[in-house]
């Protein structure tokens, strides 16, 4: 029997602040099947997908792929749900 962790489904949004690029971005996470769902004003910027040695940023948005912000991201969802 395999356990797998079913986070994606008992996970709820959240958001949080953050600067970027010399900004202050307020930036929504979303559960979705396999990964999280992150927004900037309501518009997908990308997915990420979070793993134990480094997460999977799926890009949407190609304004948004500084290694800083996408570990930030990937920090806030660790904190959060495990």
């Amino acid at each position: 029997m395999i356990l797998r962790r079913t986070i994606y489904e008992k996970a709820v949004g959240f958001d949080f602040s953050t600067m970027y690029k010399g900004n202050q971005v307020t930036l929504t996470i979303a559960p979705s099947t396999d990964r999280f769902a992150v927004l900037f004003e309501d518009k997908p910027i990308g997915q990420i997908k979070i793993g134990y040695e480094r997460h999977t940023w799926f890009v949407v948005d190609s304004n948004y792929v500084e290694y800083d912000l996408v570990n930030e991201i990937g920090q806030r969802i660790v904190e959060q749900y495990y």
